[in-house]
């Protein structure tokens, strides 16, 4: 169960990741680090996945504060996977 909650709120930030775009050279530069990250951690074998989700982690946490005004459907869906993330203990 855990799994499927947290594929699917990594599936939603990809989807929102997708279609974020800004004028914003940093804020390119973090959309197009996580949504490379979060396309990792969707296709990684479990055993990878630990390592994974900690290094998305780190990066949504400094990411978070560039789209909450900018960018509130992308600030929600990197909220949802903290949340999660932060659930799960990570």
């Amino acid at each position: 169960m855990p799994g499927e909650k947290i594929n699917h709120a990594l599936e939603n930030l990809h989807r929102e990741l997708q279609k974020s775009k800004t004028d914003d050279a940093a804020k390119q530069e973090a959309i197009d680090r996580l949504r490379e990250d979060v396309t990792q951690v969707l296709g990684s074998r479990e055993k990878d996945a630990a390592l994974l989700h900690s290094k998305l982690n780190s990066n949504l946490k400094e990411s978070l504060i560039l789209f909450e005004a900018s960018h509130p459907e992308l600030f929600e869906a990197i909220e949802g996977v903290l949340t999660i993330f932060g659930n799960m203990g990570l």
